[in-house]
């Protein structure tokens, strides 16, 4: 437990002293706030996420994509994630049946 208290405060003295200039208010707003909405049209979603947007399951989510009806993006682990343009034209072009 003594190393790991001794390298904890090594690895503070790289960072040097806190001063009061450091501390942020509690009440103090974030930097760059997110309202939690998504705005850029590059946004990539998760397939629960794009349903949400959607009004659909995940599962129709899925399907769309099998179906080539909603372009995706396949991760090297197998996940889909969604871009938001594509969701918006989705939806302006009416969602299929």
């Amino acid at each position: 437990m003594t190393t790991r208290t001794t390298v904890a405060c090594e690895r503070n003295r790289d960072y040097g002293p806190f001063n009061d200039s450091d501390k942020v208010p509690l009440d103090a707003e974030p930097d760059s706030p997110h309202d939690g909405a998504m705005s850029d049209p590059d946004d990539l979603l998760t397939t629960t996420e794009a349903g949400e947007i959607l009004g659909v399951s995940g599962k129709t989510v899925s399907r769309y994509a099998d179906l080539g009806t909603l372009p995706v993006l396949t991760l090297p682990s197998g996940h889909r994630r969604f871009r938001r343009s594509d969701l918006d034209a989705l939806l302006a072009a009416g969602r299929p049946a």
